[in-house]
């Protein structure tokens, strides 16, 4: 698949009894998208049931991508950018993008969920636009740390993290 469009689409939500402030600031439900692959599709393996949108903080998801050694590799052609892990206690899926010249190859890979009774179940590939992938994943930060202004969470690691990374 190629000249696709990448999406990370939010939606926020507010749950009580998360002690921690950062994390309850940015629980949200997420669907990452590539063209018509629904990168986040969650089935449970115990009732079958699928859904589209990964619940959880997006804290870590956000810091990883803001980290300036992360944000180099999607400029660097040959460097992989991993995305995939627990992220908090709440899996991401297994997505990876690898600079090619002017262009980025993703790649995503269906997986089980260590400790639960899910799993991704959406697998692909695609090149897209450096640009493209650079302003969606920008995007999606600058949203992470908008919303964690709003709660006034005192992090301000996020943000130091964005503010490095964005001099790259």
């Amino acid at each position: 698949m190629d000249d696709s469009t990448l999406s990370f689409e939010i939606e926020w939500d507010f749950i009580e009894g998360i002690a921690d402030t950062d994390l309850r600031a940015t629980w949200a439900g997420l669907r990452i998208t590539l063209g018509s692959s629904v990168i986040t599709s969650l089935e449970n393996r115990e009732t079958g049931t699928v859904r589209e949108f990964r619940a959880g903080p997006l804290l870590t998801l956000a810091e990883t991508i803001a980290t300036p050694e992360n944000w180099e590799k999607l400029g660097a052609t040959g460097d992989t950018l991993y995305l995939g892990g627990p992220g908090d206690g709440y899996p991401t899926p297994d997505l990876q993008f690898t600079g090619l010249d002017n262009r980025i190859h993703a790649e995503w890979f269906s997986r089980d969920c260590r400790g639960m009774a899910s799993r991704y179940t959406s697998e692909g590939q695609a090149n897209l636009s450096r640009d493209h992938v650079q302003q969606v994943l920008s995007d999606f930060v600058g949203r992470v740390v908008h919303r964690l202004e709003i709660y006034d969470s005192g992090n301000t690691y996020l943000k130091d993290l964005w503010m490095e990374a964005k001099k790259i």
